[in-house]
């Protein structure tokens, strides 16, 4: 496949999704998908005895502070890029995943454009952090304004962070931002490695994970004797690619294929 073919392709949003839900569980995240705000106040949402909703979070994720997987003499590896900073006991993330180059791609949902505060109220409501309607109501235009809340004492933090194929743009480049080839890098380099650095094995067995988090591991664990950094990270990103078709195999192991 020529370059401009390859510069045209698009990442799969189911599995996209997928693997930022897996990226945030490797790093300690407690997570929740497709979080809807429903919109059981709006009449006009309301047809036909079904409740509409306002809006859908990819994911909700919350990590503390002191969360390690000690695995025997490994501690298994975190991506620090991916750590809020101020060290809070609680990180609680608000998470948009993006796949495509377009540009709503590159920033996240209208709510936020829009400094929708209502739903995001409703979110932190669910979140649980805070009894007040009014402190709710304070830190959901912090939110809207800066994408991130801190408490006075750091117990805890809330951010939007926004998990996509290319980097924001200029108006939102103050989120927490992840590409998909950081993650990427970080399974290949990183949590890829952890194993065989502690000199104890190549790869742990996990038959009960997703089958496209199982095959991407598989590729990570490999010996840069078979493939080079750089060959597994393109044939992980290939897995993701909306023109690919994936098939099954007894091994559980899914093999690319182009579609026709």
């Amino acid at each position: 496949m020529n370059a401009t073919a390859m510069g045209k392709r698009k990442i799969d949003a189911k599995r996209g999704e997928t693997l930022a839900k897996w990226y945030l569980r490797l790093n300690g995240y407690f997570t929740v998908d497709n979080f809807i705000v429903h919109a059981a106040d709006d009449q006009g949402k309301i047809k036909n005895s079904n409740i509409g909703n306002y809006t859908e979070t990819d994911l909700l994720g919350a990590r503390h502070k002191y969360s390690k997987e000690v695995a025997g003499p490994v501690f298994v590896a975190n991506d620090q890029s991916l750590r809020d900073l101020r060290d809070s006991q609680i990180d609680f993330i608000i998470v948009e995943v993006k796949t495509g180059g377009g540009k709503k791609q590159k920033r996240p949902n209208d709510i936020w454009r829009q400094k929708n505060l209502k739903v995001i109220e409703y979110i932190l409501r669910f979140a649980g952090f805070f009894e007040s309607e009014e402190l709710i109501s304070k830190v959901a235009m912090e939110l809207a304004e800066k994408g991130e809340y801190c408490s006075d004492n750091c117990k805890f933090s809330v951010r939007l962070i926004l998990i996509s194929e290319k980097k924001a743009n200029q108006n939102w480049k103050h989120l927490t931002n992840v590409l998909f080839t950081n993650i990427i890098d970080f399974l290949v380099e990183v949590r890829g490695q952890s194993w065989l650095q502690a000199g104890i094995g190549v790869t742990s067995k996990h038959d009960q994970w997703d089958p496209l988090i199982n095959n991407i591991f598989k590729i990570a664990n490999e010996g840069e004797d078979m493939f080079t950094p750089k060959e597994k990270k393109e044939r992980i990103m290939g897995l993701l690619y909306e023109d690919i078709s994936l098939t099954e195999k007894k091994d559980n192991f899914i093999e690319p294929a182009e579609k026709a």
